[in-house]
């Protein structure tokens, strides 16, 4: 095969965003079907790679053993969010009838600019609510069944149902009020529930951010995780298709400021960019010209998240120090602040620093021992997370989120 199993992923996307099967005549190795297949999991797009593929002659020619399997695994996921989708719907109408007005941001309401919403998948649905509205929205929610599993006094409240495994984030807060880094973000999502849209999904009328603010929460939201470690090809297409349905509503303008202030102006570019050259979705015009080459191989190497492996998750320590500095006006920052970060940075992991700080060594001893224990599990340490660090660093440099 003469394209590369990147390349092949995207061809396979774009297909199926277009309703069509992949023109794929010639035979391929079954190693290399096994490649594809395995980052389309990564990327958490089996289904739509499947979809696109399996009526192709190339995929016809592949041996039982291979295709009966995958056909399996994308029966199994489109079911399963079929069922995880029905059941958001079922408790988001339980929540308006208990008189509480969430938006839903994300998830269900990305999945409905697909052509098979059912086969873009979504890990978890997500709910922005006010916190005076939470106590009610939690009540409803353990009526209907859900469990909570993260502490209710943190910004972000997780449930998960026990029978369905419809999954919901709850949030107070679109992104961390603590962080040094993302925390500002939040600013510019002040009066939302005034500027709401509504939007029928699965039957189902709900409530959700305006087609403005939903592009940029998507855009920041990327960011978010391209700072840490990495975001997958599934955000491209969601940040794309959002833009090319509801773009009219859109304040291009204000849009391109906002991401300036933040630094992320080069970076959206560079995601839309990479949609138009690889999906055929046209990019706004006005934005910073940038190369779109090298955030394209970030977002096939890193996973959905930037979650391919330890030592790119651990290098995330590094490349967020860098923005932080660079915020508060000073140097990219040092190994010893990496190796040892503040308490802010690690109470997410380790809950009991929010109320014990005086515990952060502690803290800092746990987190050493664990990486040190993975690390000799994969036989590697901490040179590669440094390696890796200091590519996506220049990365960063590169989109101009840092200097």
């Amino acid at each position: 095969m003469e394209r590369s199993i990147g390349q092949a992923l995207l061809e396979a996307l774009r297909a199926g965003l277009e309703g069509r099967t992949v023109d794929w005549t010639e035979p391929w190795p079954v190693e290399e079907w096994r490649a594809l297949f395995r980052l389309a999991a990564w990327q958490k797009v089996s289904p739509m790679v499947y979809e696109a593929v399996r009526g192709s002659a190339a995929w016809k020619c592949a041996p039982p053993e291979l295709r009966n399997p995958e056909r399996m695994n994308a029966i199994r996921g489109v079911a399963m969010q079929a069922i995880q989708s029905d059941a958001f719907c079922r408790v988001y109408a339980a929540l308006r009838k208990a008189g509480v007005r969430p938006l839903v941001v994300k998830g269900i309401v990305c999945r409905s600019l697909y052509l098979m919403p059912d086969c873009r998948p979504s890990g978890d649905e997500d709910l922005l609510i006010s916190e005076a509205e939470f106590p009610a929205c939690r009540e409803t929610l353990l009526r209907c069944g859900l469990e909570q599993t993260k502490d209710g006094d943190e910004f972000e409240v997780t449930f998960c149902h026990p029978k369905n495994g419809l999954h919901l984030e709850v949030h107070k807060a679109l992104f961390a009020p603590d962080s040094d880094v993302l925390g500002d973000f939040n600013r510019f999502f002040d009066g939302t529930a005034e500027r709401a849209m509504t939007m029928t999904v699965e039957g189902t009328e709900v409530s959700t951010l305006s087609a403005h603010d939903h592009l940029l929460f998507l855009l920041l939201h990327a960011l978010k995780h391209f700072i840490h470690s990495g975001f997958g090809v599934r955000q491209v297409l969601d940040i794309a298709l959002w833009a090319r349905k509801f773009g009219g509503d859109v304040d291009w303008t204000l849009l391109q400021s906002q991401c300036r202030e933040v630094h992320a102006d080069v970076f959206a570019a560079a995601v839309f960019q990479a949609a138009e050259r690889e999906f055929g979705i046209p990019a706004p015009a006005g934005w910073p010209e940038t190369d779109c080459a090298a955030l394209l191989e970030d977002v096939l190497s890193g996973g959905i998240y930037g979650a391919t492996d330890r030592s790119r998750l651990h290098s995330g320590t590094v490349t967020l120090r860098a923005v932080e500095a660079q915020r508060r006006g000073g140097h990219s920052g040092s190994l010893l602040r990496t190796v040892f970060p503040g308490r802010k940075s690690l109470q997410g992991r380790y809950p009991y620093l929010k109320r014990y700080p005086v515990l952060l060594p502690v803290a800092w001893g746990q987190r050493i021992w664990a990486y040190g224990r993975e690390a000799g599990k994969r036989g590697d340490g901490a040179a590669e997370s440094l390696k890796t660090a200091e590519r996506r660093l220049e990365l960063l440099r590169q989109y101009q989120i840092i200097k």
